[in-house]
């Protein structure tokens, strides 16, 4: 009996304390932009920074923060649109200075409301020779200005290393190539967990 009066007070102390985390979890504050920097609705994706020799990851980067952007609850500006835009404001000008624009020429160019800078600094497949791995590498940095004051909102730098295995190399090179996007959209699904929700967010 005097056992059974020291186990159960035990048991609701572990029933207590599990109840408490499971609050805390649930109660996490959701990420919010500093105060006083207005509504954010319209973002704009400008080109990507490329600092790699890869032609395909800066595409496929910048295609991939527009769609994450559209599922956290922000409404689209078409690529195409905020190119057009940035070739006829800044004619015969490299493509370096449009990705670099200033938040405020931009969001007068295209009625945003912040505008979204991408930087990609590693794009790669190492090469293997004779093993069997090769991993694919992709690191960026992900910068959200407001478009009104040129204020920073958010910012992350993110790295994904996924390395695949054959016993070839052709295999290797196969496989590679084919984790290859997996690589891009696993760097943008880890920035963006922090950025705040935009208005049209189912959640």
């Amino acid at each position: 009996m005097q056992m059974r009066r020291r186990i159960i007070p035990a048991a609701l102390m572990v029933a207590i304390g599990l109840t408490g985390c499971f609050w805390g979890q649930s109660q996490k504050p959701k990420p919010q932009f500093p105060a006083g920097q207005g509504d954010i609705r319209l973002i704009a994706v400008m080109p990507v920074l490329n600092q790699t020799q890869d032609q395909e990851a800066p595409r496929l980067l910048r295609q991939k923060v527009l769609e994450a952007l559209y599922f956290k609850g922000y409404p689209k500006i078409p690529l195409s649109v905020v190119d057009d835009k940035l070739k006829e404001a800044f004619q015969g000008q490299p493509e370096h200075v449009r990705a670099n624009a200033s938040p405020r020429e931009v969001g007068r160019l295209l009625g945003a409301d912040a505008v979204f800078y991408l930087t990609l600094y590693e794009a790669r497949i190492t090469a293997s020779y004779g093993g069997v791995s090769v991993p694919v590498t992709i690191s960026a940095t992900f910068e959200l200005k407001n478009a009104r004051t040129g204020e920073v909102l958010w910012q992350s730098a993110q790295k994904t290393v996924m390395r695949q295995y054959d016993v070839t190399k052709k295999g290797l090179e196969m496989k590679a190539s084919l984790v290859y996007e997996e690589a891009v959209s696993d760097v943008v699904q880890k920035a963006l967990t922090t950025l705040p929700d935009g208005p049209n967010s189912l959640g």
